[in-house]
């Protein structure tokens, strides 16, 4: 079986020569992690076809040579079934999200955060080792299943209605020849009134519901194979007699299959023992799941081991008091014999974690019997989250950036409109300036959906010069600016921008064109402030709102994009009254040097 230790070969599928060597760098870094590349959707299926098995990872972009990171994905899970694939790609619009989630991707990592790397090589181990462990639990499930004696069931009359493969090679007769015959083909009459003899206790409630005699089985070609006959009757709510089942075995190759057991058994115990995902075996005792062992990755996930847990609760241990009657469901559930897998939270030795819980349980001598395996997906569910969040992040963010476009395009508009009128050239020049910043915005709306961030890269801004230059580009009187010395801040200079402009142009909106501007600090950041007819204090928490103005031709997304500036920075953001009777809009908690 797999063990942490085991290489984990990654094929990446990227014609970005550039990206193909961060990712080979980067993920070198990471014990174990093997990367090859290759350019484009077929090239990476020849070599699936090639070195398929070698492969335990597809990482792959979403534009690439010969169709797209979705027509790779879909050829893989059509050719090569549930093969770990992570879609890692710059492209990160929520249709991409959705149709890579359709399509069965198992992780969808957005190139150019900080951490990017080390989060693509966490979704690659998270992913393989879940698929190497359900690989060795489905190996597992075929060897046990594989291991079945010969088995028959007789209908209320005492003839065969069903026998399996392994029955007809003990008897050396064809299963269809058989179905329909009585026992008496292939037991003797000694083997007939033993059995029957059971079945008669059985049914005559004195004993146990099943019981063993000692027969020996007549084949086809005259020998005699000594056998166990473990019988029992079929259930039946009426109480009639509707037939028996049987187990043989063949009592000859008792040490035989005692010996495959114990090896059986002994590969049980280490899959239980190795697997990387906690797992607890249990029996049921009037409702409660009671441990019988649990495997180390347990102990190292929940805080606790054997001597702890054996013969308690499993539940009193790592269920949160809020998810008790929830946890008590699952265990009607898997105790009437259903095989359940639900998200569900438990307490670790870390803190509570989300869990994608797997439990069963069969019916054994000692009652019902099961394994519960805890797969950690707390990671998974925050990324998920943190994917959403960016995907109505840049929603918004192109809301306002549509709004900040248009009125530069207004001004522009407006001021070719002059020109036409009385041929001045001033009114070209600011017509000039406003298409110049719709060519910066442009710019800066390009950059943020590359890179997924409204806040790029930060640098060392000069306030009073961002100020007076964004004051010149929206046609305002000089005069009508005061900046004290207001400092440098660390800030993506054209985000600065986009906020101050829009603050601008917001006290011009309400104030007039004879509204004056203030720029100043704080002793930990800094304030815009007018002398225009304010925010009244009852208003102030829905100018943030999209939609929301007191203007007659207002957008309502003017200070809707200052407040996810300033949330991109990390900065806070407070409405007040201004010393000159208008709006003050402060910006604290900011890094200045």
């Amino acid at each position: 079986m797999a063990t942490s230790a085991e290489p984990i070969h990654v094929l990446c599928v990227d014609d970005d020569p550039d990206t193909t060597d961060l990712v080979e760098s980067h993920l070198g870094r990471h014990d174990g992690l093997a990367v090859s590349t290759v350019d484009g959707v077929e090239q990476a299926l020849a070599v699936l076809a090639d070195h398929g098995r070698a492969v335990d990872c597809v990482v792959s972009d979403y534009d690439v040579p010969g169709g797209d990171g979705i027509d790779l994905l879909r050829a893989v899970r059509e050719r090569y079934g549930d093969l770990p694939f992570v879609l890692f790609t710059g492209t990160g619009s929520e249709a991409v999200a959705a149709d890579a989630v359709q399509a069965g991707a198992d992780s969808y990592v957005l190139k150019g955060g900080p951490d990017t790397y080390d989060l693509l090589a966490e979704q690659i181990r998270q992913q393989v080792t879940q698929h190497r462990a359900e690989q060795a639990t489905e190996r597992y499930e075929t060897i046990v299943e594989a291991l079945g004696d010969a088995v028959y069931v007789t209908d209320e009359r005492g003839h065969f209605v069903y026998v399996n493969d392994a029955f007809a090679e003990l008897t050396g007769h064809d299963r269809e020849a058989l179905l329909g015959e009585h026992p008496s083909l292939v037991k003797s009459a000694d083997s007939l009134r033993a059995v029957e003899a059971e079945l008669g206790r059985i049914l005559g409630g004195d004993g146990p519901n099943s019981a063993t005699a000692e027969i020996e089985i007549e084949t086809r070609d005259g020998a005699t194979v000594p056998c166990e006959d473990h019988v029992g009757v079929l259930p039946s709510g009426t109480g009639d007699y509707r037939g028996s089942v049987g187990t043989l075995r063949d009592m000859s190759e008792r040490d035989r299959r005692e010996r495959r057991l114990r090896r059986e058994r002994n590969r049980a115990r280490v899959l239980f023992e190795e697997s990387p995902t906690p797992i607890a075996r249990f029996h049921f005792e009037d409702g409660e799941p009671i441990v019988e062992a649990v495997n180390p990755a347990f102990e190292a996930t929940f805080g606790y081991g054997e001597p702890e847990v054996v013969g308690e609760s499993l539940d009193a241990f790592i269920v949160p008091p809020e998810y008790r009657s929830e946890a008590a469901d699952v265990n009607r559930r898997v105790e009437r014999g259903e095989s359940v897998t639900v998200e569900m939270q438990r307490r670790t030795d870390g803190g509570a974690r989300q869990f994608l819980l797997h439990a069963a349980a069969v019916e054994t001598d000692r009652g019902r019997e099961g394994y519960a395996t805890y797969v950690d997906i707390t990671e998974q569910q925050r990324r998920e989250q943190e994917l959403a969040d960016r995907v109505r992040e840049l929603e918004g963010f192109s809301d306002v950036m549509a709004h900040d476009l248009r009125n530069q395009l207004n001004i522009a508009l407006g001021q070719l409109e002059l020109a036409r009128d009385d041929g001045d050239d001033e009114h070209l020049v600011a017509a000039q300036r406003a298409l110049a910043r719709t060519d910066e915005l442009i710019g800066d709306l390009s950059e943020v959906m590359r890179s997924g961030s409204i806040v790029d890269e930060t640098t060392d801004v000069d306030l009073a010069a961002v100020a007076t230059t964004v004051w010149e580009t929206i046609g305002a009187d000089g005069d009508r600016l005061h900046v004290d010395d207001a400092g440098t801040v660390r800030a993506d200079r054209q985000a600065v921008k986009r906020l101050l402009e829009n603050l601008f142009r917001n006290s011009r909106q309400h104030g007039g064109d004879d509204v004056t501007v203030r720029v100043g600090t704080l002793p930990d950041g800094f304030y815009v402030a007018d002398d225009g007819p304010g925010v009244p204090p009852a208003d102030r928490s829905e100018v943030f709102v999209p939609g929301y103005s007191t203007a007659e031709d207002g957008t309502g997304f003017g200070l809707v994009s200052v407040r996810q500036i300033a949330a991109g920075h990390g900065w806070d953001v407070e409405l007040a009254d201004s010393e000159a009777g208008g709006l003050r809009v402060a910006f604290t908690d900011v890094e200045t040097s």
